[in-house]
């Protein structure tokens, strides 16, 4: 969060299976911040492929990500990948550049 003060960014990546930390607070914490209210927060996760059977880990990803944008998150884009990732930042730049 400090950083992101100092920095203010335009975009913030945010797992929203972070372990030490709840996701969703941190969100709510940056957005409680006026100059970080124009931040596009982009939510993630790094879920693995092989936990996709596991229903207790789905519905939590699936709390997870609804805590998140409940919280202010402004997308969530799934299962991080660079192209998945990079689709969203050309998304946000040409928004900016309108």
């Amino acid at each position: 969060i400090s950083f992101a003060l100092t920095l203010v960014p335009t975009v913030a990546l945010i797992d929203v299976l972070m372990k030490d930390i709840s996701a969703r607070e941190t969100i709510k914490a940056l957005r409680c911040f006026v100059k970080l209210n124009e931040v596009n927060i982009i939510a993630y996760t790094h879920f693995a492929q092989e936990e996709m059977g596991n229903v207790d880990a789905v519905e939590q990803l699936k709390e997870s990500k609804n805590d998140c944008m409940d919280a202010g998150a402004t997308k969530y884009i799934g299962r991080y990948t660079e192209l998945t990732l990079a689709d969203n930042l050309r998304e946000f730049w040409e928004k900016k550049e309108k």
